[in-house]
């Protein structure tokens, strides 16, 4: 390979990482990644007040529909657990990776989902390979979007 070759490869390679946009896959399939999106749940399992959630609930008698209980047991029209409040969390973190993971997702770098009073939001930049999220628990909100 003579240098102006040399010169156009290295110019290839810079452009094509410079117009590589980061999405919900490529972030979670690179393992740096990954493992700051798995740290950050974590740190927001472990510092969120599932307590204080769930007395909110009693104190407004907000019952969920059905609900799993630790042992299994299956409960209908009752506040849930604190388990059962963490443990829906979790599944809509989940569900948005399997949406990811399976090529599913609507939108590459932009998410909204929701249940039980969980609402999630997650976004991807195209110029940092970090997903951002933010899981909150919603008693009212307003939207004036269609």
């Amino acid at each position: 390979m003579n240098e102006n070759e040399d010169i156009k490869n290295k110019k290839d390679f810079i452009n094509i990482l410079m117009n590589d946009k980061y999405t919900f896959k490529s972030v979670l399939n690179d393992p740096d990644g990954c493992e700051r999106f798995y740290r950050d749940i974590n740190n927001f399992l472990l510092y969120t007040d599932f307590d204080k959630i769930h007395k909110t609930m009693e104190s407004l008698d907000w019952t969920w529909f059905r609900w799993i209980d630790i042992l299994g047991d299956e409960h209908n029209d009752e506040v849930p657990s604190v388990f059962a409040i963490k443990e829906a969390a979790i599944k809509l973190i989940d569900e948005f990776i399997g949406l990811v993971k399976s090529d599913t997702i609507y939108n590459d770098n932009e998410y909204h989902g929701g249940t039980g009073g969980w609402h999630l939001r997650c976004n991807v930049y195209e110029d940092e390979p970090k997903i951002y999220f933010n899981l909150s628990f919603v008693l009212e909100d307003f939207s004036n979007y269609d």
